[in-house]
C-alpha cells in the first residue's frame, strides 16, 4: 500500500514519535512518502515581505504545465472541488500549486499528521482518488481552533478515518464538529522499551528524605509545557527550606530567553540547569540520575517524555492537562496535579518525598509494568496495521 504523509516541516527533534510511526508503517511493507513545506518552494514564493523574481514565475509556470500535461485530470478535479467548496478563484489556483507535488503521486492513503497540515489541502485526497486521514494531537485541536473557530469544518465533512493519540483530544475534536458517526482509532504513542529500560533496582535503595533531589524535565522550551509555573514552584519549595534539589531542564526553544529570566526572577540560579537540545542517550544518562520527573504542563496530547521516564523507573509528577491523566494512573504509576497551581505541586513534591520506601517502590515498579505492557513499539505495530487494513 501506498501511504502519503503531510507535515508541515520535516520531523523536528520534539516529533521522534512521527520517525517511529513511519519506520514502523515500512517495515510493514508499506511504501510511505512524506510531503512537506521542506521539500517544495511554496514560503518563498507566497512569502509576503519578499518580491515576486523571475526564478518564482518561471518555477509557477512550470509547475502548472507538468501538473496539466501528466495529471490533467486531477488537476481539473481539485479545481471543480475548490469551486464546489466556493473557494474564491484566485486561492483555488494557489492550492493547487501549493498542492501540485501530492497531486503528481498515486496514493491509497493521504494522511494528515497535524489537523491543520490539512487546512488548504481538504480536497486533494478525493482529487487523486485516495482515502482522507489524520492524526489529532494536542495544539492542533485544543490551541489552533481557539484562534480560528471552526477551522476544521470543511475537513471534518470530507475525512474518511482518524487517527488520535489519545481519548481527551478525541472528545475535543469532537466538540469542534468532529461527526462521531466517522470511524476512529485511539492510538497512544509508544517508546523503545528496549532502549529505555528500568533502572528501578537502583533507584528502589534511595531514600529520598536524605539526599539532595534531583528533579528533571524534558521537552520543548514552549509555553504550553508549563515550565514556568515548575520554576514557581521549585522557588516556593526552596523558600521553605526543607529540601535541598537540582532542577534540570532538557530541551530548546523560543521560551529561553524567558524562563532563564523566571530563574534569576526565582531566585534558583544555583539550583536550575538548561542543557539545551540532547540526543536520547545523552538524555538516558539524566533520566539515571533523576529522582522526580517533572511535566506540569498547561496543554499536552500524551507526552512520549513521561513515558520513558516511566519506563527508566522514576517518580513522576504530571499535570492533570488532557493526555497525561492517561499516560499515568494517578497514585499507581505517578501523580496528577491540577495544572496552574503551584502550591499544589509543592504539596505533592513533599508528600512523595516524605513517603515510605515501600510505596514508592511500588509506584516505580507499576509504571515499569505498565509502560512496558501498553506502551510499547510491538503493539503499535498492530495498532497501526489495522488502521491502514
Amino acid at each position: 500500500m501506498k501511504l502519503g504523509f503531510v507535515l508541515s516541516n520535516k520531523t523536528s527533534y520534539s516529533e521522534t514519535f512521527l520517525v517511529s510511526k513511519f519506520a514502523i508503517l515500512k517495515n510493514l511493507g508499506h511504501e510511505v512518502i512524506i510531503f512537506s513545506n521542506d521539500n517544495n518552494n511554496l514560503s518563498k514564493i507566497y512569502n509576503k515581505n519578499s518580491k515576486v523574481s523571475p526564478i518564482s514565475v518561471f518555477l509557477i509556470f512550470f509547475t502548472f504545465f507538468k501538473l496539466f500535461l501528466f495529471t490533467p485530470k486531477r488537476a481539473f478535479k481539485f479545481l471543480y472541488l475548490e469551486k464546489s467548496d466556493e473557494i474564491p478563484f484566485k486561492k483555488r489556483w494557489k492550492n493547487l500549486f501549493i498542492n501540485a507535488k501530492i497531486l503528481s503521486e498515486r496514493l491509497d492513503y493521504l494522511h494528515f499528521s497535524f489537523l491543520t497540515t490539512a487546512l488548504r489541502r481538504e480536497n486533494v485526497a478525493l482529487a487523486i482518488s485516495a482515502k482522507l486521514t489524520s492524526s489529532i494531537r494536542g495544539y492542533d485541536i485544543s490551541i489552533y481552533p481557539l484562534k480560528f473557530p471552526n477551522c476544521y469544518a470543511n475537513l471534518w465533512s470530507k475525512v474518511d478515518k482518524i487517527h488520535s493519540i489519545s481519548n481527551a483530544l478525541y472528545s475535543r475534536a469532537i466538540e469542534e464538529g468532529l461527526s462521531p458517526e466517522i470511524p476512529f482509532s485511539i492510538i497512544n504513542p509508544a517508546i523503545d522499551v528496549k532502549f529505555f529500560s528500568s533502572n528501578s533496582k537502583v533507584k528502589a535503595s534511595i531514600d529520598l528524605k536524605t539526599k539532595k533531589i534531583n528533579f528533571l524535565t524534558v521537552g520543548r522550551l514552549h509555553w504550553k509545557k508549563g515550565i514556568e509555573f515548575t520554576l514557581e514552584a521549585l522557588c516556593l519549595l526552596k523558600e521553605k527550606k526543607t529540601v535541598k534539589f537540582n532542577y534540570t531542564i532538557v530541551g530548546d526553544g523560543k521560551e529561553y530567553e524567558r524562563l532563564i529570566y523566571a530563574v534569576e526572577e526565582f531566585g534558583l540560579n544555583k539550583n536550575v540547569v538548561f542543557t539545551g537540545r540532547l540526543d536520547r542517550y545523552q538524555i538516558k544518562k539524566y533520566y539515571k540520575n533523576t529522582d522526580i520527573y517533572l511535566q506540569y504542563s498547561l496543554q499536552e496530547g500524551f507526552c512520549n517524555s513521561v513515558l520513558e521516564a516511566q519506563a527508566m523507573g522514576l517518580l513522576v509528577i504530571a499535570s492533570n492537562a488532557e493526555g497525561l491523566e492517561e499516560n499515568i494512573i494517578n497514585e499507581k504509576t505517578g501523580w496528577i496535579v491540577k495544572k496552574r497551581n503551584p502550591k499544589l505541586l509543592v504539596e505533592k513534591i513533599e508528600k512523595i518525598i516524605n513517603s515510605d520506601n515501600s510505596k514508592l517502590d511500588l509506584i516505580r515498579k507499576n509504571a515499569v509494568e505498565r509502560v512496558n505492557k501498553k506502551f510499547n513499539i510491538n503493539d503499535q505495530i498492530k495498532l497501526f496495521k489495522k488502521f491502514y487494513d
